[in-house]
């Protein structure tokens, strides 16, 4: 009998605040990641940090994980905090919310074992 694959994931909401130009209201930016061309799901979609998660993993073990897996980011100890919990029949995504004050020149897609990275792009959107 083959084994049925976990479908249930965990991804994770950075979010910062960014200044405009009239500096009178901040607006609230995401940070999403595009998809390689190659990606085995979504491909070229922007999505959040985030995946699958492995068999006996948690919620939060699995957003950690993914973060590690997908960005180079070692400046201070990620805040992450549980935001909601979606059911789609036999599937249930988790979503985490991070603070990330990071601007684009200090964050960059992390390359894997192969040399291959998970995205082709990263940014703030709003």
């Amino acid at each position: 009998m083959a084994e049925v694959m976990n479908k249930d994931g965990a991804h994770v909401v950075f979010y910062r605040t960014l200044e405009t130009k009239d500096k009178k209201q901040p607006v609230l930016a995401i940070l999403l990641t595009k998809r390689t061309q190659d990606a085995p799901s979504d491909v070229g979609d922007w999505g959040l940090v985030g995946g699958t998660m492995d068999r006996g993993e948690t919620p939060r073990k699995t957003v950690l994980r993914e973060i590690n897996e997908e960005l180079c980011y070692r400046t201070r100890p990620l805040q992450v905090s549980r935001l909601l919990k979606l059911k789609n029949g036999t599937h249930t995504v988790h979503f985490f919310q991070a603070p990330l004050p990071e601007d684009m020149d200090t964050l960059k897609l992390k390359r894997n074992q192969e040399g291959k990275v998970e995205g082709e792009g990263i940014g703030w959107f709003s």
